[in-house]
């Protein structure tokens, strides 16, 4: 069995099975798409096929009654530590000036021409 992440939250799963068994296990889920849509179900038979499919190895009718746990490991300390958004640094190791303007009133500053006062 694999399972493979698919683009809008999706996965798709597959299995590989003796032919017998999967032709078995489609034509199951077909015939009960079928009849679903033959009393008004309104989603394709695809969907109906998938959702019959998760409900019946999973046991629950929606996904979000299926238990799941998530590990996450990470040290301890990086609970316990405040977050401090960090000064943004230049290759010089200076801290950056954070909006154009600044930019510009810092760049200006100390620029001269011979004689005269620095621009602002």
């Amino acid at each position: 069995m694999t399972v493979r992440p698919a683009p809008d939250t999706m996965a798709l799963l597959s299995g590989f099975v003796p032919a017998e068994q999967g032709v078995a296990a489609w034509k199951s889920l077909d015939e009960h798409a079928r009849s679903l849509r033959g009393q008004g179900d309104p989603r394709s038979l695809g969907q109906i096929m998938a959702d019959t499919l998760v409900e019946r190895v999973t046991g629950q009718a929606a996904a979000s009654a299926v238990p799941v746990e998530i590990g996450l490991t990470m040290p301890t300390d990086a609970l316990l530590v405040t977050m401090r958004p960090r000064p943004r640094s230049t290759a010089m190791g200076r801290s950056r000036p954070s909006s154009p303007a600044t930019c510009r009133a810092s760049s200006l500053r100390g620029r001269s021409s011979a004689g005269s006062s620095p621009t602002r």
